[in-house]
């Protein structure tokens, strides 16, 4: 889900949430107010001084939920769900956090946002019978890994659970990935072949962004191509074709990367790979532990003429299984293969 898809979605509960309710029960206990947040690359790497800006929203949240009688939790959304500080009374909330204030987690441990999982971690405070209605503040950029977290957020809303979003500081510096690479999986021969890249930017200010591709194909062949690419209008999000030309027949691997004129600060996102074949030309999986490329290029260099080998270590089988005709075990016994997946190979 976007930033988009979400503001869209928070209005929407917002207007189921001016709908009158019946009276229910009198809790006993106040209501907790948490604070949710985003600690992935997408929101922290692109933003300059994010950890202040983090600790200024508490700070003001904490406030004003003193002021509203109700309790102060905070939860950081990464790869790993963490509470910061467990519920407490309002005024008291610095002195519930454990350890040093880290509303940020180090580079390499913050490539998602589940979403999803946070809202559940809350959930058992915000749904709390025994308390009054809670609050949910999010300050999040927009996106989410893992489960989709509308259904989540609709019932928080149905509980009588108020959803706010706060704004992030606008980012300081360009990212741009690759949301999707697609292929058709079998393409005729001696027939252009074109890519569907879903790709998104943000912060680009009129860079250049270039596609870099590598090919490789049928007996090692590798190429390499570039392709300027669009970023021009509104839309944080794009869709381009991207046209191959004529390839051999065979088995085709392609990755794809983008690169950002002065560079972007997510490497880890601006890659994808495809495979596809052209044409009818069979392939076969070799499947080995071990051997030089050497002997790897011998072996392919000496196959039959209109066969292509592909080489596979052992974990890569069911990944690859999908484009190949056979396989071949060279060094390995049926015991230490997928023999289920394997079976209409037999």
């Amino acid at each position: 889900m976007g930033l988009a898809m979400l503001g869209l979605l928070l209005v929407g509960l917002g207007a189921w949430q001016s709908i009158p309710r019946s009276d229910r029960s009198v809790p006993s206990l106040p209501g907790v107010r948490v604070l949710l947040l985003d600690a992935s690359a997408s929101a922290t790497r692109t933003r300059r001084g994010l950890a202040g800006a983090y600790l200024g929203m508490a700070e003001d949240e904490a406030r004003a939920a003193a002021e509203a009688g109700q309790w102060f939790a905070v939860l950081r959304c990464a790869p790993q769900v963490e509470h910061l500080v467990e519920p407490v009374d309002a005024h008291s909330w610095r002195r519930a956090i454990t350890s040093p204030w880290r509303p940020l987690v180090p580079r390499g441990e913050d490539l998602g946002t589940p979403l999803d999982q946070a809202l559940r971690s809350a959930e058992e405070w915000l749904l709390d019978p025994a308390r009054l209605p809670g609050e949910l503040v999010l300050a999040v950029d927009g996106g989410f890994t893992g489960p989709d977290p509308a259904a989540r957020l609709e019932a928080l809303v149905r509980a009588g659970v108020l959803i706010r979003r706060l704004p992030l500081p606008a980012p300081a510096v360009a990212n741009a990935g690759v949301e999707a690479l697609a292929a058709p999986p079998l393409n005729p021969a001696a027939t252009p072949v074109a890519l569907r890249l879903d790709w998104f930017g943000s912060d680009l200010r009129g860079q250049a962004v270039e596609l870099e591709l590598e090919l490789g194909g049928p007996g090692g062949e590798l190429r390499e191509q570039r392709h300027a690419l669009d970023e021009r209008g509104a839309a944080a999000s794009h869709r381009a074709r991207v046209d191959l030309g004529v390839l051999p027949a065979g088995l085709w691997n392609v990755t794809a990367r983008i690169r950002v004129g002065a560079g972007d600060r997510i490497p880890e996102d601006d890659a994808a790979s495809v495979s596809f074949r052209v044409g009818g030309r069979p392939v076969i999986g070799m499947v080995a532990t071990r051997g030089s490329d050497e002997m790897r290029r011998a072996w392919t260099r000496a196959a039959p003429r209109g066969l292509q080998f592909e080489w596979c270590e052992p974990k890569r089988v069911l990944e690859r299984l999908e484009h190949w005709d056979a396989v071949v075990s060279v060094d390995l016994g049926p015991a230490d293969l997928p023999g289920e997946a394997l079976a209409d190979f037999m």
